[in-house]
């Protein structure tokens, strides 16, 4: 009895199909990250200015689309829009010559980009970047 009930266990486990299904039946999800690039740094009044290209870079072999973005500051205040970013597999898209620009000597800068990919599947990004006078640091 102990035998049959460990068989048929493993015949609805969803863990059991994965492990035997083959690699070309599981259904993968667009991973999308993001590179600063280029970054110049000027004075601007009593305040820096951080102009650099903004990639988003797919490393799953999955297209996507992107079409929501929003930005929210330390304060508080946001401010979003649709946008159509297209990522072909293992693609990137650029956003050149992005600005950001503080509100005061110190800033954070939380993105939020929404979308799916070519699986039908909901595509999330979160980052930060954070600056301090004339350095930045981005986390994901």
């Amino acid at each position: 009895m102990g035998a049959i009930a460990a068989a048929a266990f493993m015949l609805v486990s969803p863990s059991a199909f994965a492990a035997d299904a083959p690699s070309s039946d599981i259904v993968k999800t667009a991973q999308i990250s993001v590179e600063l690039r280029n970054m110049r740094v000027e004075k601007a009044g009593e305040v820096y200015r951080f102009t650099h290209d903004r990639a988003f870079v797919e490393t799953a072999g999955v297209g996507a689309t992107l079409t929501q973005g929003q930005v929210c500051f330390l304060s508080g205040l946001c401010s979003g829009k649709p946008i159509e970013y297209r990522l072909e597999a293992k693609g990137e898209y650029v956003i050149r010559d992005a600005v950001l620009e503080p509100l005061g000597d110190e800033e954070q800068f939380a993105f939020t980009y929404q979308g799916e990919d070519d699986n039908g599947r909901a595509v999330n990004l979160f980052f930060r970047i954070t600056v301090k006078g004339d350095s930045y640091e981005i986390v994901q």
